[in-house]
């Protein structure tokens, strides 16, 4: 894996469902607060926009990182303030890199 190229930083989060006292479920997100290093690109039908210095992704997104085995479907990754929810996971190699083809949502809560 060529780490020059992981030039994006991202953070992972987790989906967390409790209940309240009544009984109903409440659902969240945790992060990991480390900050992992990716490539980041539109995928077929994605596209970026970019006004000024901030970029936005939409539609569908790659992002290659190092292997890493707590990122699963119920996992959604942040990348310049925007959600990513995870809808193909492959591993590279044997446990070396991830490419994690994404979804980008309107809300951060599907």
């Amino acid at each position: 894996m060529l780490a020059g190229k992981l030039d994006r930083p991202i953070t992972i989060e987790h989906k967390v469902i409790t209940r309240d006292s009544i009984g109903q479920e409440i659902e969240s997100w945790t992060g990991d607060s480390v900050v992992h290093w990716a490539t980041v690109t539109p995928a077929s039908n994605g596209y970026k926009v970019t006004q000024g210095a901030i970029e936005s992704l939409f539609g569908k997104t790659q992002f290659y990182i190092r292997y890493n085995s707590s990122i699963t479907y119920h996992s959604r990754i942040v990348y310049n303030g925007d959600y990513f929810y995870p809808e193909d996971i492959h591993e590279v190699g044997r446990a070396e890199a991830m490419k994690i083809i994404a979804s980008n949502r309107s809300t951060d809560n599907p």
